[in-house]
Parts: structure tokens; sequence; C-alpha cells
């Protein structure tokens, strides 16, 4: 896949550290990317699954909530490019034009029970969620033509801020503390240690290859 470092699944299996994985499919089923008037666009959905803290024994643990920010930020997918030639070789695409919003240097208190940025799930339990791959976001190479190949993944990424309980039980009353949070994908939460629990890394997803085809 890239050839930037990947996060693997050591980091998230740990004692009492909830083990996440994530599932990508397109929106229909289909593997065709489509371009329609010279613009390139796919929905995808990603389903997030909670395993327990335990790899063999879902029911380890208990309910965890947890900020659902890292799957909204497009520098958590990658997207590769197949080049033929001599010897076929995959190319990781660049990001175009990434805006990161007007950051609010004030801190925001949101209360988890009533924000849509937070998740609850139990051992075994899903949470679902879409994301849409497009030119505003990739750089595509000139003159591209119909029926070049493309793959797409979550390509992992640290959860900033979980915490064990139900979001409207336990949390009805927690306050988490961002800056920035709804102008930019790409949250600062500001207790950066998290309470002191350690973090929740979310592996790489699979990949799903992709054929540029032109919309009639």
């Amino acid at each position: 896949m890239p050839s930037e470092p990947q996060i693997s699944h050591q980091g998230s299996i740990g004692h009492q550290v909830p083990i996440l994985s994530v599932s990508l499919e397109t929106e229909n089923g289909s593997k065709e990317l489509k371009r329609e008037n010279g613009d390139i666009y796919m929905e995808f959905r990603y389903k997030v699954t909670y395993h327990g803290v335990d790899a063999t024994n879902s029911t380890t643990a208990g309910p965890f909530t947890f900020c659902i920010s890292i799957f909204r930020d497009e520098l958590n997918y990658q997207l590769d490019r197949l080049v033929q030639g001599g010897s076929k070789s995959w190319v990781p695409c660049r990001y175009g034009q990434y805006c990161l919003g007007f950051v609010n240097d004030r801190p925001s208190k949101i209360q988890v029970a009533q924000s849509e940025e937070f998740v609850c799930l139990v051992p075994g339990e899903s949470w679902e969620g879409s994301f849409t791959l497009d030119d505003d976001t990739w750089e595509f190479p000139d003159h591209l033509k119909t029926g070049a190949i493309f793959r797409f993944a979550f390509r992992g990424a640290t959860i900033k801020w979980w915490d064990w309980g139900t979001k409207d039980g336990t949390h009805a009353d927690t306050v988490v503390t961002f800056r920035g949070l709804g102008q930019s994908t790409r949250s600062d939460i500001l207790d950066e240690k998290n309470g002191g629990r350690p973090p929740v890394v979310v592996p790489h997803s699979n990949e799903i290859e992709l054929v540029l085809e032109d919309s009639d």
C-alpha cells in the first residue's frame, strides 16, 4: 500500500484497551470510480467494529464511548494509482485542496451525550458512516484514461478521546474540551493525555480496487 509506515494491530491490543477494526465498501457495491463532466467521485461506507479487549473473547469488556473525528478526516485515507510500464507499481495520489477550515483558538466545551462527534459501542457492535472520494481532495493526473486502476483504504489512526461507559449513562454529564470543533475535521482535543488512558490505535482497513469509468 503506501510507502509511509502503517499502524498495525499490535498498538490496539493491550491490557484493557478497546480493540477496533474498520471495513470499507462502496456505497452501491460497484467498483467503478465514476467520472462525469471531468469530475471524479465515489461514495464509500465504513464500518467500525468493537471487539472488546480480548481478541478471543469479545465479552471481556463493557461499553465504551469515543470520538469519531478520525473517520471523517481525509488525511486518514489513502488513494493509490496503478502505474503501467516495464513493471507495475502503485503510486500514492497526493492530497489536493485540503482545507483545515477557520481554526478557532478559543476552546469549546462539548457535552458528550449531546454531540454527534461521539459514539458508544458494546463488544461485538458496529457503527457505520460515509465518506466521499473526489477530485476536490485528491490530485489526479491530467488526461487520465478510462480504465485506470486505483485502490483505496483507511490507513489507520489513533482515537484522540475515549472512555469506558455509555454515552447517555456514564457520560451524560461528561464535557470534553476541543479547539476548532465543527470548523475542521481535524479537531484538536486539549487533553492530549486523555485522562491517563492509553491510546486506541485503529489499524489499516481492507483495500478496495477501483476502475475509472466515464458516466454515460
